[in-house]
This record gives structure tokens, C-alpha cells and sequence, in this order.
């Protein structure tokens, strides 16, 4: 362990002290403060303090020093040299407020009760390891370096509030790994450079509030697994580049305004620069309407062509727990709706690769190829890699190869010209079927698609499907009595239709309605009612005896449009409620999943 300096070997190794450090001494003496003035912005020689005198009354000197063990205050000093406390020990509370350092600060794996350094300005602060029972204060500084804590453990806050952080394009605040037993105040802070809390954890609550955070070509915010027992606040804030990445991050509590998060404007299909990915929370304190809240998801769900769903089982989760349920359906409603989204945008551009390698292979050229390989960069990853083993297949067909790839591997036999230009036609015509096959399962996607959403709202939404209930049995009862004014209906019933009433009543301009009369002994036969056949023909499991007493014939226009259109009426009745049914009774579980 080394020794701690006198003031006395000081002053013997360095000359006499300065006029700051006079008083600075005195102060520490008594356990005063040493305040010299605001901070300095160009150098004056009765503010100089140098590192080394400021490192001996920092580690209590010697016994015969004389000093008070309780704190080492200072306030608007030029320190000159660097300040190095690395791996060593502070002695009682340390205040460098308001201070110019000339160097960087080299405090790794240094021991304090408590530091501040508010108000300072810095060219850059190494702290790694550092270790504080108390707070961190880091309140107000301008630093033109990274400030580097990572893998500090602090017992009280880290407060960073109002700082002014230049990471020149690297980090402006280099945090992962640290563990802090309370607060993480990054409140009002302007960064220039990533902030990086990339698995720190915080025992209260990390406040970004009016934070400025300027990734400079990196990430504005890493937070992958942070970990914040009461809470992330994220208001007013301004993210004017980089990304704010949260993957698996958890807060007990997201305060927030949807305003702060950055916003993908021209919906990239990539993604754009909020990641959410894994990040989970137990409640909200801000908006809580569906429509915001799934935009917001949906800013935050792709990322390198990659569709993420768990942010939004997350949100409905939360929205579910906190009472608000139609919201929390909502969500799932629209999770649903941007997979098959995602899904149908994937296999359009695999059929687009596929079209792509078909005319290249039909005629070879270096602009066709560069299609090819344009295509398959834009594919996400898995389906760039099997797109990129097609491309070498072909290219080996073609007897070329592609510098970006690996070349078919050894032991392939050559081929004749003739098998050569056989197999290419053979490729071909895969190429096409598969994509026939494709524009074949975007159409029934599409189809399959939207009828769940417009009838059951994807299962969240069964009461829907009451409404497209009514709305087909609206047209077929408008149909029926459109048809029955017409006079083209008749019993449904062979023996009715060759009696002599029948007969009788045909030559009447409503037959049906005529042979209903007492006159021609209809009258006691089912009463015709054109709502009850609209029902008739669009529940088929509910008989209401109007289809089996009553039959539209050909004679009018509306005659032959019903005798058609209850087909089709009775087909979307039973995909109609087949799809009601099914939501009903998968409501209960979709509601607790």
C-alpha cells in the first residue's frame, strides 16, 4: 500500500505553495471551504491549484499535516497537472466544484465517501471501477472527453444533471456495468456521443427529463439490460440522431410522453431509431390510448428488416394489468395485423429476388446481376442467406462466380453444354413456380387476413362478427322483399305447385301473395316475412321454416338475383359464424395470455 505524502515532502519536491493552495490548505485545516470564485474560464495564477498538492490533502497527508479528516472543498480553481487517484483511497467528503481541470481526471477503481465535481469543466473524466458510498455528483459539468464510470458502484445517485457531455462521435457517457443503489439524474444533459447504461442498474429511477441526446452516428441512447427498480422518466426529451436502444431493459414504472421517442418518419422497412425489443415495465404513467401507444410500438418493433412482437404482448400485458382492457385488445389486434403485414412485405421481396434471379438466368448481363445482388442486400438475414445459396447455384450454372460468395465447393464434376443449358431452363421454371407460389400466399394472406380482422378484429373483437351478421341478413331480407314485391316467390313445396289454386293464382302479378288469400287456399300455409327469411338463409343453424316454406323462382330480375345470392349469403353466414364462434370461445384465454 503506498504512502500517503506530507505537505511538507510537497513543498520540498515542488517549491513553495501557490497563493489558492495557501488557502485551500487553511481551509482544509479547519474543514472549511475554499472558495476562489466562479469558474475560470482562462488561466489566472491566484486560482492555480496543482494536481499534486490537491492528490496529498485528497488522501489526508500525514499526521503531522494537521488536517481535518471530514472533507477537501474547493470551488473555482484552475488545476494544473493531472489529478491521478487511481486505485487509492480519498480521505472524507471530496467537493471539486466549479473547477478547471487541464488533464483528464484518472480516478479509476478510487475509493471515495462521496465526490463531486459539480460545475466543472473537464477534458474527460476516467473513472472505471470507480467506488462512492455516498453520491456521485456530476451536476452542471461540460466535459470534452468521454466520462467513463463503468463498472462503478455507488451507493447513493449518480446525478449528472444539466451536463454538457462531448464524446467527440464515441461515448459521452460511458456507464455499463454500474451499480447504483439509488438515482440516475441525466436530467437536462445535452450529449454529444452515445450514453451508454448498457446493463448498469439503479436502485430508484433513471430521469432523462429535458435530456439532448445527440448519438453522432452511434447509438444516442444504449440501455440493453438496464435495470431501474423505480422507474425510467423519459420526458421532453430531444433525440436529434442515434438510436435509443432498450433491448431487455426493465423499469418498474415508464413515465414518459410519446412525443420524446424518436420517430420513424419515412417508415423504413429496416426499422428506425427506437429499438424495443425485450424491454418490459410493470406500469405506465403517461398516455394510455391504443392508437398512440401502437404507433409507438411501431416505431420501435423492426429493426434490420426483423419484425420483434414482444414489445407488443408487453404493452397489452401492462394495459390488461392496469385495468384498461378494450386498450390491451387493441394492441393484440394490431399485433397481429403488422405480422401478417411483415409477413406479406417478406415474401413480396423474395418474390421480387426470385424474379430477379429468373431474368438474370433467362439473360445474363452485369446490370441484371446487379439487380440480383441489390435484391438479396435488401433481404433480412435469414432469407438473405438463403437467397445468397441460390445465387450461387445459379451462378454456377451460368458458369460464373460471384466474388462476394463463397464458389460451389470441390468435387463438382464439369457438365456438357447441353445438360448445362437443360438445367437452367429446369431452374427457370422453379424459379417460376415458386413465384406463383409466392403471389399465391400473399393473396390469401391478404384475403385470410383482413376477413379476420374486419370480421373478429383477429379474435379480440367477436362482437364484430354480430354486425356483419346483421348486415347479411339486412340485404337478404331487403333481397326477399324486393323479390316477393316482384311476385317472384312460390311455395316450396311439389304439391302445392301443381294444385289447382296454385295454378290459378299464376296468372296474378304476385302469385305468392295472391295464393296466400282465403280464395285459393294458401292461408294456412307458413306466412311469408321477409326478416325471418333473411335470417333463414344467413344463420343456417337456427331454422326459421321461411327457406323450407318458401323458394325464389326466375321470373323477375330479383327473382334471379336472390335465387343466386342466397347462396352466397348462406356461404358468408357460415364463415361469419364459424369465426365468431371461434373468437368467443378463445376470448377467455387471448384475455389472460
Amino acid at each position: 500500500m503506498a504512502r500517503n505524502p506530507s505537505v511538507q515532502e510537497f513543498i520540498e519536491d515542488n517549491g513553495p505553495l501557490l497563493a489558492a493552495e495557501e488557502r485551500l490548505l487553511e481551509a482544509c485545516r479547519v474543514g472549511g471551504v475554499c472558495r476562489l470564485g466562479t469558474r475560470p474560464e482562462v488561466y489566472r495564477a491566484d486560482r492555480e491549484v496543482r494536481a499534486e498538492f490537491l492528490k496529498v490533502l485528497i488522501l489526508g497527508g500525514t499526521k503531522d499535516c494537521d488536517l481535518d479528516p471530514s472533507r477537501v472543498w474547493l470551488e473555482g480553481a484552475w488545476i494544473s497537472g493531472q489529478l491521478n487517484l487511481s486505485y487509492r483511497r480519498a480521505v472524507g467528503q471530496i467537493v471539486l466544484d466549479n473547477c478547471r481541470f487541464v488533464a483528464e481526471p484518472r480516478i479509476e477503481q478510487a475509493r471515495f465517501d462521496s465526490l463531486s465535481l459539480d460545475g466543472s469543466h473537464l477534458p474527460g473524466l476516467w473513472a472505471q471501477g470507480v467506488q462512492a458510498k455516498g453520491d456521485l455528483f456530476l451536476r452542471g459539468i461540460t466535459a470534452t472527453g468521454t466520462v467513463a464510470v463503468n463498472g462503478a458502484q455507488i451507493g447513493g445517485q449518480l446525478d449528472c444533471t444539466g451536463a454538457t457531455l462531448d464524446g467527440a462521435g464515441g461515448k459521452a457517457l460511458h456507464a455499463q456495468g454500474v451499480t447504483c443503489g439509488q438515482d440516475l439524474f441525466l436530467s437536462g444533459i445535452t450529449a454529444t456521443g452515445t450514453v451508454n447504461v448498457d446493463g448498469a442498474q439503479f436502485g430508484g429511477q433513471v430521469d432523462c427529463t429535458g435530456a439532448t441526446l445527440n448519438g453522432a452516428g452511434g447509438r444516442a441512447l444504449f440501455a440493453q439490460a438496464l435495470r431501474a427498480e423505480q422507474g425510467l422518466v423519459w420526458r421532453d426529451v430531444t433525440v436529434t440522431k442515434g438510436q435509443v436502444d432498450l433491448i431487455a431493459a426493465h423499469v418498474s414504472n415508464l413515465v414518459d410522453d410519446l412525443e420524446s421517442w424518436p420517430v420513424d418518419r419515412e417508415n423504413r422497412p429496416d426499422g428506425g431509431n427506437l429499438i424495443l425489443d425485450g424491454f418490459t415495465y410493470d406500469r405506465i404513467v403517461g398516455p394510455l390510448g391504443a392508437a398512440e401507444r401502437i404507433a409507438w410500438l411501431r416505431n420501435g418493433t423492426k429493426w434490420d428488416g426483423e419484425f420483434y412482437p414482444q414489445p407488443y404482448r408487453q404493452l397489452a400485458r401492462v394495459l390488461w394489468n392496469m385495468g384498461h382492457d378494450r386498450a390491451a385488445r387493441q394492441v393484440r389486434m394490431a399485433l397481429a395485423e403488422d405480422m401478417a403485414r411483415h409477413e406479406r412485405f417478406l415474401d413480396r421481396h423474395s418474390r421480387r429476388v426470385l424474379a430477379a434471379l429468373r431474368k438474370f438466368s433467362a439473360r445474363p448481363g452485369p446490370r441484371r446481376r446487379e439487380r440480383v445482388a441489390k435484391t438479396v442486400s435488401e433481404l433480412p438475414g435469414h432469407r438473405a442467406e438463403v437467397a445468397t445459396t441460390t445465387v450461387d447455384k445459379l451462378l454456377a450454372l451460368h458458369g460464373q462466380v460471384d466474388p462476394n460468395h463463397v464458389p460451389p465447393g470441390p468435387g463438382v464434376q464439369p457438365i456438357s453444354e447441353t445438360t448445362r443449358r437443360y438445367a437452367q431452363r429446369q431452374f427457370r421454371s422453379d424459379l417460376a413456380w415458386q413465384e406463383l407460389g409466392l403471389r399465391a400466399r400473399i393473396a390469401r394472406s391478404w384475403v385470410i387476413d383482413h376477413l379476420s380482422n374486419w370480421v373478429i378484429g383477429y379474435g379480440f373483437a367477436p362482437w364484430r362478427s354480430i354486425y356483419w351478421l346483421v348486415l347479411l341478413m339486412s340485404i337478404g331480407a331487403t333481397m326477399a322483399a324486393l323479390t316477393w314485391k316482384e311476385g317472384s316467390f312460390a311455395p316450396n313445396s311439389a304439391p302445392i305447385l301443381v294444385s289447382q289454386g296454385w295454378h290459378d293464382a299464376l296468372s296474378a302479378d304476385n302469385p305468392a301473395q295472391v295464393w296466400s288469400d282465403d280464395e285459393f287456399g294458401g292461408k294456412d300455409w307458413d306466412s311469408f316475412s321477409a326478416l325471418a327469411y333473411g335470417a333463414d338463409v344467413v344463420i343456417p343453424i337456427v331454422p326459421f321454416g321461411q327457406t323450407d316454406a318458401w323458394a325464389p323462382s326466375t321470373r323477375g330480375p330479383w327473382g334471379t338475383g336472390l335465387w343466386w345470392g342466397r347462396w352466397v349469403l348462406t356461404a358468408l353466414g357460415w364463415i361469419v359464424t364459424a369465426l365468431g364462434a371461434a373468437a368467443v370461445t378463445g376470448l377467455i384465454q387471448r384475455d389472460k395470455d
